[in-house]
Protein backbone atom coordinates (compact mmCIF):
# COMPACT_ATOMS: atom_id res chain seq x y z
CA UNK A 1 0.00 0.00 0.00
CA UNK A 2 1.44 3.42 -1.26
CA UNK A 3 1.29 5.85 1.49
CA UNK A 4 1.49 9.30 0.83
CA UNK A 5 4.11 12.31 2.35
CA UNK A 6 1.86 14.35 4.74
CA UNK A 7 3.75 17.76 6.23
CA UNK A 8 3.70 19.35 9.32
CA UNK A 9 0.44 21.91 7.65
CA UNK A 10 -1.19 18.44 7.36
CA UNK A 11 -4.26 18.63 9.56
CA UNK A 12 -3.61 15.19 10.30
CA UNK A 13 -0.01 15.80 12.15
CA UNK A 14 -0.19 15.76 15.95
CA UNK A 15 -4.33 15.49 16.76
CA UNK A 16 -6.12 12.39 18.05
CA UNK A 17 -8.99 11.75 15.74
CA UNK A 18 -11.01 9.28 14.11
CA UNK A 19 -8.06 8.74 11.74
CA UNK A 20 -5.38 8.76 14.06
CA UNK A 21 -4.04 7.44 16.58
CA UNK A 22 -1.42 8.00 19.61
CA UNK A 23 1.67 5.97 19.74
CA UNK A 24 4.71 6.51 22.47
CA UNK A 25 7.58 4.95 23.22
CA UNK A 26 10.90 5.53 25.22
CA UNK A 27 14.25 6.34 23.72
CA UNK A 28 17.64 7.23 25.10
CA UNK A 29 18.66 10.95 26.03
CA UNK A 30 20.82 11.01 23.48
CA UNK A 31 18.38 10.47 20.41
CA UNK A 32 16.07 13.07 21.89
CA UNK A 33 19.00 15.19 22.06
CA UNK A 34 19.34 14.83 18.28
CA UNK A 35 15.44 15.24 17.61
CA UNK A 36 15.56 18.17 19.73
CA UNK A 37 18.61 19.96 17.95
CA UNK A 38 16.55 18.99 14.45
CA UNK A 39 13.25 20.82 15.51
CA UNK A 40 15.23 23.86 17.26
CA UNK A 41 13.87 26.68 15.26
CA UNK A 42 11.27 24.51 13.62
CA UNK A 43 8.62 25.66 15.91
CA UNK A 44 7.23 22.08 16.41
CA UNK A 45 6.78 19.70 18.95
CA UNK A 46 8.94 16.50 19.88
CA UNK A 47 5.77 15.01 18.67
CA UNK A 48 5.35 16.48 15.66
CA UNK A 49 9.01 15.95 14.86
CA UNK A 50 9.16 12.52 15.26
CA UNK A 51 5.58 12.12 13.38
CA UNK A 52 7.53 13.63 9.82
CA UNK A 53 10.00 11.41 10.73
CA UNK A 54 7.52 8.36 10.36
CA UNK A 55 5.75 9.80 6.86
CA UNK A 56 9.42 9.87 5.45
CA UNK A 57 9.73 6.08 6.56
CA UNK A 58 5.87 5.69 5.22
CA UNK A 59 7.00 7.53 2.02
CA UNK A 60 10.12 5.79 1.70
CA UNK A 61 8.00 1.98 1.06
CA UNK A 62 8.59 0.99 4.92
CA UNK A 63 12.35 0.13 4.31
CA UNK A 64 13.33 -2.84 7.26
CA UNK A 65 14.47 -1.39 10.40
CA UNK A 66 16.81 -4.83 11.58
CA UNK A 67 17.09 -8.32 10.25
CA UNK A 68 14.26 -9.59 11.65
CA UNK A 69 11.54 -7.43 9.72
CA UNK A 70 13.74 -7.47 6.57
CA UNK A 71 13.47 -10.94 6.74
CA UNK A 72 9.69 -10.80 7.76
CA UNK A 73 9.29 -7.96 4.40
CA UNK A 74 11.24 -10.82 2.42
CA UNK A 75 8.86 -13.47 3.35
CA UNK A 76 5.57 -11.52 2.89
CA UNK A 77 6.79 -10.37 -0.62
CA UNK A 78 7.49 -14.37 -1.59
CA UNK A 79 3.99 -14.72 -0.31
CA UNK A 80 1.91 -12.20 -2.45
CA UNK A 81 4.02 -13.77 -5.13
CA UNK A 82 2.63 -16.84 -4.77
CA UNK A 83 -0.87 -15.49 -3.91
CA UNK A 84 -0.90 -13.64 -7.67
CA UNK A 85 0.56 -17.06 -9.55
CA UNK A 86 -2.03 -19.41 -7.79
CA UNK A 87 -5.02 -16.64 -9.28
Amino acid sequence: MPYELFTLSDSRVGKISASNRQVGTVIPNEAVDVIDARRAGQSMTRSKYVSLIIARWLADGCPAVNDADRAIKTLSGIQAKQSRKAS
